[in-house]
């Protein structure tokens, strides 16, 4: 066999092993599942109960650029078992957003620790507050003398940014028509003769699609990270979304440790009136790209 064709059969017999596996059941998750939960470190969480006992002073005390990125301490408000700082980072990349800060410490102007408890490990940006670069991270302990306090320090800032990325594919099946009087649709048998589909990447920066096939009425695609898989789009829990000519489509999908992801939808659901057997599809993929930066940042009146 030439080399090309030989690359397609593997290719085509690695989706059909896919195939196979999710007829036989093994993979059952569907898009879009619960909102997973993020996987930077678990660290302390925040306790924000019970009513602001000190004011919410307004600090705009700078750190110095480290990596980057510059932290300005805004507002800290004390509670009865917590405190609550509104952090303003610097420096980052254009849709990116602040999911937590690592190594929180407040200290007065000797070095002592104001903070009960001592340092925070992981405090998480509250949810109500992402979006951009202000973070609003509520921290477990009131800080003791808030009249004292001469610098808030930050070992780490976790950072998450959105991305979506898309192919766009065609499906070859001149039967697989939907009838505008009965609504129903012709599906493809087993095997068709002349049936084809072709999935190829329109806006594919950290994603490559290896392969697609089409039989048993499924079109089955495979797609795997380009370059590491931790900045792939394919990296965490993609969200896949088949867009198709008169509905969005819930695909099954299954990611692997590696990031490929399988992805398979019935050819019934692109099924329209029109006659000439071409029915288009895009694939879009969602997914958050997490990094982390590290510092330290002290913010203080002189930084």
């Amino acid at each position: 066999m030439l080399p090309a064709a030989r690359a397609l059969a593997a290719w085509l017999a690695v989706v059909a092993v896919v195939a196979g596996a999710f007829a036989a059941g093994r993979v059952t998750r569907t898009t879009p599942p619960a909102a997973p939960a993020a996987s930077s470190p678990t660290g302390t969480t925040g306790d924000d109960r019970g009513p602001a006992t000190r004011g919410s002073p307004i600090y705009n005390w700078p750190s110095r650029e480290r990596n980057k990125l510059t932290l300005t301490l805004q507002r800290m408000q004390v509670r009865e078992r917590s405190s609550t700082l509104t952090v303003t980072v610097d420096g980052l990349a254009a849709g990116e957003t602040v999911m937590g800060l690592r190594g929180v410490s407040v200290t007065d102007k000797d070095g002592g620790q104001l903070l009960r408890g001592g340092p925070v490990g992981f405090a998480p940006a509250n949810e109500e507050g992402r979006g951009g670069p202000e973070a609003e991270v509520i921290v477990r302990g009131p800080v003791d003398r808030l009249a004292a306090v001469a610098a808030v320090t930050v070992q780490e800032v976790f950072v998450t940014s959105q991305m979506v990325e898309e192919a766009k594919g065609t499906l070859l099946h001149p039967g697989l028509r939907q009838s505008d009087e009965s609504v129903q649709v012709k599906v493809p048998p087993a095997t068709c003769r002349g049936c084809d589909v072709d999935v190829r990447c329109t806006d594919c920066r950290t994603m490559e699609v290896a392969a697609s096939d089409y039989r048993h009425r499924d079109v089955v695609i495979l797609l795997t990270p380009k370059g590491p898989r931790t900045r792939s789009v394919l990296g965490g829990d993609p969200q896949v979304t088949i867009v198709g000519t008169l509905t969005d489509i819930q695909p099954t999908v299954s990611t692997g440790p590696d990031g490929t992801t399988a992805v398979r939808f019935d050819a019934a659901s692109l099924a329209t009136d029109d006659s000439s057997g071409r029915h288009g599809f895009r694939v879009s993929v969602q997914g958050h790209l997490e990094r982390e930066v590290t510092g330290p940042w002290r913010m203080s009146g002189a930084p």
